[in-house]
């Protein structure tokens, strides 16, 4: 069985050019540095066209900085890296004043909003205690209520009566605050007194 020419090589022997492989290398690299100084050249002329105008522009004025930086120190050709870091460096200086503005607008903010949902916040826990105790009050009274009607049904002085008038009795003390307590006090006394006239 004939094998071609090419194939009938012993193992190692592929045509192999040592030139060709160190000029591809080159190549290789000069595309790599080629890369890194179009991308480091970029990100540098949208930094030196950035302008601070607002909150946002400010808030991302530390991002665009690290990021063009990132990108300038990894640049393999030292003399266009020293270039560009000067570049980055004078812009970074002439709008580093109106940052320091702009940070100490937006931190004067961040804690004036920060105050104010504190004292909504404070607002809002006032309004639910009074709730809270505005619902007590009326449960408080609807219970003595309760208690007085029960009372008011009662035809014998009996133990049981005696437990109702009692437990009555503790529930009128939780409503001593109220406005209603005078009445709901006579009304109470008046049952307990009708209660001890009637039979056992």
């Amino acid at each position: 069985m004939d094998l071609p020419f090419y194939e009938r090589r012993p193992a190692g022997y592929d045509i192999y050019s040592e030139t060709l492989a160190t000029q591809l290398q080159e190549f290789q690299k000069k595309e790599v540095r080629k890369k890194e100084i179009q991308k480091a050249k970029r990100l540098l002329k949208a930094f030196e066209s950035y302008e601070i105008t607002d909150e946002a522009s400010a808030i991302g004025f530390k991002e665009k900085y690290a990021e063009t930086l990132t990108a300038i120190e990894e640049v393999s050709d030292l003399d266009k890296q020293r270039e560009f870091k000067t570049r980055l460096s004078e812009k970074y200086e002439n709008l580093l004043e109106t940052y320091q503005i702009w940070e100490q607008k937006i931190q004067e903010h961040e804690a004036e909003t920060e105050k104010q949902a504190m004292d909504k916040q404070k607002l809002q826990d006032d309004a639910n205690k009074v709730a809270a105790n505005e619902a007590l009050h009326r449960s408080r009274i609807e219970h003595m209520e309760t208690y007085l009607s029960m009372l008011s049904g009662r035809n014998y002085n009996t133990d049981a009566a005696q437990r109702l008038v009692a437990d009555a009795n503790a529930c009128l003390e939780s409503c001593i605050q109220y406005e209603e307590y005078n009445s709901l006090k006579q009304r109470f006394d008046a049952e307990v007194e009708r209660i001890q006239t009637l039979p056992t």
